[in-house]
């Protein structure tokens, strides 16, 4: 028995068939060529324009053609398609344009808030972070608990350093977030790093009481107290953490370093080797062993400990240097030369990488 198709079914069936084939859309063609011709006729009409791009944003690798087609009208551009232009740009990493183009897409609709966040992400790429503070801030003003915004302004305060200015938005932040664990790990940060330390005290226990598994809350909590002259607590709390997050590169070092402090120095050490076998990479945590072995005239290790670091730490490199005086002045001949022959070749090794980092980037440069 033959099955059929009704008229209407068949006739959809040959239009899809005519207008696709093996993926791609025959009619298009014809399409973009009538409205490129409408282009070529009336260059400064923008609604062939518009429509081309509307086109083109559907494949992909376009961005170049968008963009040729939508900037030479881009004052009279409805919004939809400023931000097709402007997404044309950002993915060509060509933020100052990206800039331009989201200013007028602002000044079409100055009430979005999203409008002004892209605005002060492309500014903030295009490095420009003071009118990106601005755009950020004006996105919060609109609205209040557009938390991209809050965390841009927080990057950007925490690259420049501007603590008090970090400050101050995570207070904002509390305001309209209510108690949330990672504002009050960032109040703990700040407040130990400043030097508020009855302030520390409070953001980091409800740090720590809020997200008990957050290695650094506990760090900067013991910071504090030992900026307090409480050492033995801070002891304490360094050592539970110790316990608590044996694979914290940042806890290892951290009870190293305290122990360093103190000129416990085969404790110090310990916690150094711990820190080196949470991170290899650790330059700190090589630095901080080789101290410690060397204060334990363990110089053999403490060589091989300041020669790794030195090449990606120049704070090792002075302590070697340094060291290396120290041997010379209690007659450790045979050490001192080794220590200054290693001054020589890190110094030499750090030279030799700073030169073939320079010449690779020149090479990226001049390629086509």
């Amino acid at each position: 028995m033959q099955h059929t198709l009704a008229p209407h079914r068949l006739l959809v069936r040959v239009i899809a068939i005519s207008l696709t084939f093996g993926g791609v859309a025959l009619g298009t063609a014809a399409d973009l060529a009538t409205l490129e011709k409408k282009i070529a006729d009336d260059p400064t009409n923008p609604k062939p324009r518009i429509q081309l791009a509307e086109e083109l944003k559907r494949q992909k690798g376009q961005e170049t053609k968008l963009i040729e087609t939508l900037n030479p009208v881009a004052d009279d551009l409805t919004l939809p398609s400023l931000l097709v232009l402007a997404t044309a740009y950002r993915s060509q990493q060509n933020y100052r344009d990206e800039v331009r183009i989201l200013q007028k897409a602002v000044d079409v609709a100055p009430k979005q808030h999203e409008l002004h966040f892209k605005l002060g992400r492309a500014q903030l790429n295009a490095d420009t972070p003071v009118e990106a503070v601005a755009s950020f801030r004006k996105a919060i003003t609109l609205k209040r608990d557009h938390r991209d915004s809050y965390e841009a302004l927080l990057s950007i305060f925490a690259k420049s350093g501007e603590n008090y200015e970090s400050r101050n938005v995570l207070k904002d932040m509390l305001k309209q977030f209510g108690k949330r664990p990672a504002i009050y790990s960032h109040l703990c940060r700040l407040d130990s790093l400043d030097g508020y330390l009855d302030a520390a005290v409070e953001n980091c226990q409800l740090a720590i009481k809020l997200d008990p598994k957050k290695a650094d809350n506990h760090v900067y909590f013991a910071q504090t107290l030992t900026d307090q002259k409480n050492e033995t607590k801070a002891a304490k709390v360094l050592n539970q953490a110790a316990k608590k997050f044996p694979k914290s590169e940042l806890v290892q070092w951290s009870v190293g370093q305290f122990y360093l402090r103190q000129n416990n120095y085969p404790i110090a050490a310990e916690f150094f080797g711990r820190a080196l076998a949470a991170d290899s990479a650790s330059s700190r945590g090589q630095l901080g062993f080789a101290v410690a072995n060397f204060e334990q005239k363990k110089y053999g290790e403490a060589l091989k400990a300041f020669s790794i670091a030195c090449e990606a730490d120049e704070a090792a490199h002075e302590k070697l240097r340094e060291s290396q005086g120290r041997l010379r002045a209690l007659k450790e001949n045979d050490w001192s030369q080794k220590y200054s022959q290693e001054v020589y070749d890190c110094k030499k090794r750090r030279v030799d990488k700073a030169r073939a980092k320079d010449g690779s980037a020149g090479s990226d440069e001049a390629a086509p």
